[in-house]
């Protein structure tokens, strides 16, 4: 299994919820200018060995960090309720699966509303573990 099936499981699960354009890094797709949208990243820490010998598991945990973008001026109601869509989605303890590979959710919610390059930004994350085997 890989991290990159873990990356997809997430994304997948991600877009069936959002509903706006999605950002991912070095895409070609530009930024709509007066309508809302997010920007994609995910972090991923090191593998640490869960168990020995070779066909042992090693442990993945990460965290998908999406930035929703909505236009100025208009007030938080339709972030704050995309926000929470996202956050409902992405309940601690659901199972994602993509190609074999799971991943379990821990938990996910909103950080604090910023304004960034004329749009007022709002960072959900969502933090996760995997299991793969070497």
């Amino acid at each position: 299994m890989s991290q990159t099936n873990m990356k997809r499981a997430l994304n997948q699960q991600l877009l069936n919820i959002i509903g706006i354009p999605v950002l991912v890094p070095n895409d070609t797709k530009k930024a709509p200018n007066n309508s809302p949208y997010a920007e994609l990243t995910h972090f991923l820490a090191p593998p640490v060995v869960f168990t020995l010998g070779t066909d042992g598991l090693d442990e993945h945990r990460g965290v998908m960090q999406v930035l929703l973008k909505y236009p100025e001026g208009k007030g938080s109601g339709d972030l704050d309720e995309k926000a929470d869509a996202i956050r409902e989605g992405f309940r601690a303890g659901l199972k994602l699966n993509y190609d074999g590979q799971e991943v379990m959710v821990v938990n996910s919610g909103a950080g604090n509303y910023s304004n960034l390059d004329n749009k007022f930004v709002c960072p959900i994350s969502i933090t996760w573990y995997a299991f793969s085997r070497r």
